[in-house]
Formats: C-alpha cells, sequence, structure tokens
C-alpha cells in the first residue's frame, strides 16, 4: 500500500497527498482527511466520501522498462 494515496470509487482517480492540493499538482503534502467535507473529486465531482484508502502497488522503475521492452 503506498501511504497516503486514496482512490475514488466511481472514477479511479488517485489522490496522492504528497503531490495534490485540491486537485492540483502542488508539490506540498495535503493529508486526505484534512480537506473539507465539501471537497469534489477533480476526476468525476464526486463526494469525498466515495474515496477509499488505496491498496495500489507500484512497479520499480527498472520493472516498468523491463515490460515496456518485452
Amino acid at each position: 500500500m503506498k501511504p497516503g494515496w486514496h482512490i475514488c470509487t466511481v472514477c479511479n482517480y488517485i489522490y496522492e497527498e504528497a503531490l495534490e492540493k485540491n486537485g492540483v499538482k502542488a508539490g506540498e503534502r495535503v493529508d486526505f482527511h484534512s480537506l473539507p467535507e465539501s471537497w469534489k473529486c477533480p476526476g468525476c465531482n464526486s463526494a469525498k466520501t466515495m474515496y477509499l484508502n488505496c491498496t495500489c502497488a507500484e512497479l520499480p522503475k527498472n520493472a516498468e522498462s523491463a515490460q515496456k521492452a518485452h
């Protein structure tokens, strides 16, 4: 699980705390739980309650390159 990642169950948009500020890539950490309840998904405009902690896996950079080569 990637800490600080949350996924929209409607459109699969991934909110990454380390990079987002109200749906805009900001380069500073914005804790998902500190967003107001009125916050909407930047991907589909769904409510914050439609998000779950993301249990996504990420391939190492060298594994991604190896897959593209095959």
